[in-house]
């Protein structure tokens, strides 16, 4: 029996009469179970050995704590939180109905993964609910290495992941990480950074400073310099113009390249001149 599609949801029901017993202690203290703040991935950074690129970072989309276990799951994170589009964000994902996945793995000539001899879920990286012009619509993500993509064990796991998603109509993808680096986790956390410091939203005034700076936007001159001339455009007297400029970049008003380091001494490159 299938209890994880409800309607136009996917959540799996908290009742434990359901799962496999071995189960029972994790699903009890809700991971995997729930929606928005209130869902608890199946995996934590704690209970995963990543040579110190797991990490937790407070969301605001979802106001929880988001486990990824990779520098290349948070900066897909980051650019999750970025899409006005995204409403939920569930990491580490469980495959709760372990005979589904049990009989994929089967098929598929694959050993299930086990944990203390008993078979254990198999995650999805990400769970994503995206609101379309024609109602919710649910991707499953995988996040992988371009050198770990290319091991059959690994491969074969992604499979089982596509198989399920497919039978329930879950949109399922590897995601592209060749260009993922940690300059671009450098810039992303630091145009992430007036969520941190607390900068109260006003979209009208962001509007205004945005316009502002592409107007007086010049390739080869550091961002400072132009951060303390629109300081005294705008009569700024808190020094927020930093935190300013973040949000507008963050909210895709400034088109900054990720792919570049961003700092307070840096010049600062958009996106079309990336390359040039």
């Amino acid at each position: 029996m299938i209890n994880c599609m409800e309607c136009n949801r996917v959540i799996w029901s908290p009742d434990l009469n359901l799962y496999a017993p071995w189960l029972h202690t994790k699903i009890a203290k809700g991971c995997g179970i729930g929606v928005g703040e209130d869902y608890v991935p199946w995996i934590k950074t704690r209970d995963f050995s990543s040579k110190g690129t797991s990490g937790q970072t407070h969301s605001m989309r979802t106001d929880r704590v988001i486990h990824t276990l990779s520098e290349y799951e948070t900066i897909y994170f980051y650019i999750l939180e970025r899409d006005n589009c995204v409403i939920d964000i569930r990491e580490q994902f469980p495959v709760l109905n372990l005979p589904e996945t049990i009989e994929i793995a089967f098929n598929l000539g694959y050993k299930h993964p086990t944990k203390y001899g008993k078979p254990e879920p198999i995650t999805i990286d990400f769970l994503i609910t995206i609101q379309t012009p024609n109602g919710i619509k649910f991707v499953a993500r995988s996040i992988k290495t371009p050198e770990d993509i290319n091991l059959p064990e690994v491969r074969l796991r992604l499979k089982i992941e596509e198989i399920w998603c497919d039978k329930y109509q879950i949109d399922w993808a590897n995601v592209d990480t060749s260009s993922f680096t940690k300059e671009m986790l450098a810039t992303l956390r630091s145009i992430r950074s007036w969520y941190r410091n607390g900068l109260i939203i006003d979209n009208e005034f962001a509007d205004l400073f945005a316009k502002a700076f592409l107007k007086e936007y010049e390739r080869n001159v550091p961002l400072n310099h132009m951060l303390t001339f629109l300081k005294r455009k705008f009569s700024i007297n808190n020094d927020s113009e930093y935190d300013w400029f973040n949000y507008c970049a963050w909210s895709k008003r400034i088109p900054l390249s990720i792919h570049h380091i961003s700092t307070m001494n840096d010049v600062v490159i958009l996106d079309q001149y990336e390359k040039s």
